[in-house]
């Protein structure tokens, strides 16, 4: 029995060899631990990755300057065999010890202009998997009119919600979902804030539209008459194309700032243009009144 369970423990410190070795990024140190598992064990499911890694690491590092062909060629192998392949070998350790291609990768392609027909080509969303939140804030900063674009601005409110918190992005998240709503709804679960989950759970209960196409632009004013106190967020976002949703969301507005000042002829006024822009919301905005 002792013979046994030696035997069975041989595989996993010839495995852990080969895992130390790679989590080191040392190429040869791997190689020679992959030969030692493949003497005995040439059927080690993990071979193939094993080996896979060990070929990348000795490709050494990237050219300090890719066109966008050769960048998007190894971000297609990257992504469709290397990242699989470290997953399995280093579990969780996975994410950090790739982060350093993803940032070489970013490094290397920083000069190529932000296109978004090829919206994974670009520095930003490369920091973003690595991790370096300024870095990626520093990528879109330098994009003209990020903010007028949904992909950049999603990316933003990524970046800055890991560097500083959901209450700094409030007003860019308001923003989104005015202007790319369907983006908005798939990136917020992402962000994993309980709070925000919230929110947006209830959302998508108590708005009868909002599992329509474009329902979720209509989060922020929903999120007006839930909590009044959104309104400091809201003003710190910046005027879009002024949509029905955004129309929406800045009458909720005025109509709080108008109900504290007493101003009652102003409140009839704005609460009628809220009824012609979404019933729904106003039916809402009236049962907490």
């Amino acid at each position: 029995m002792q013979l046994d369970l030696f035997e069975h423990s041989q595989d996993v410190v010839l495995r852990n060899a080969v895992v130390d070795a790679v989590k080191r990024r040392d190429a040869d140190g791997g190689k020679a631990a992959i030969a030692a598992l493949a003497v005995d064990y040439a059927d080690d499911p993990l071979l193939p990755d094993m080996e896979t890694l060990c070929r990348h690491m000795e490709a050494g590092p990237l050219p300090s300057v890719l066109s966008a062909t050769d960048a998007a060629m190894l971000l297609q192998d990257a992504e469709g065999r290397l990242e699989p392949a470290a997953r399995r070998l280093l579990g969780t350790a996975a994410e950090a010890w790739f982060s350093t291609f993803w940032l070489a990768l970013a490094n290397a392609i920083a000069g190529l202009s932000f296109d978004p027909r090829t919206e994974n080509l670009h520095a930003a969303p490369l920091c973003l998997r690595a991790g370096d939140w300024p870095a990626a804030i520093a990528a879109i900063e330098g994009i003209p009119s990020w903010r007028r674009q949904p992909i950049p601005l999603c990316w933003m409110i990524d970046a800055r919600f890991h560097a500083d918190g959901l209450e700094m992005v409030w007003p860019l998240i308001m923003e989104l979902a005015w202007m790319a709503p369907r983006r908005a709804s798939l990136l917020l679960p992402r962000l994993a804030d309980l709070r925000l989950a919230r929110l947006v759970r209830r959302f998508n209960t108590e708005f009868e539209d909002s599992d329509t196409e474009n329902g979720f632009a209509w989060f922020p004013a929903w999120l007006l008459i839930e909590d009044g106190s959104f309104a400091d967020k809201l003003k710190l976002a910046e005027q879009g194309r002024v949509t029905p949703p955004e129309r929406c969301a800045r009458l909720v507005m005025t109509l709080l700032s108008l109900e504290r000042q007493g101003r009652h002829a102003e409140v009839v006024d704005n609460r009628r243009q809220l009824r012609e822009v979404n019933g729904t919301l106003f039916a809402m905005y009236m049962q907490s009144r």
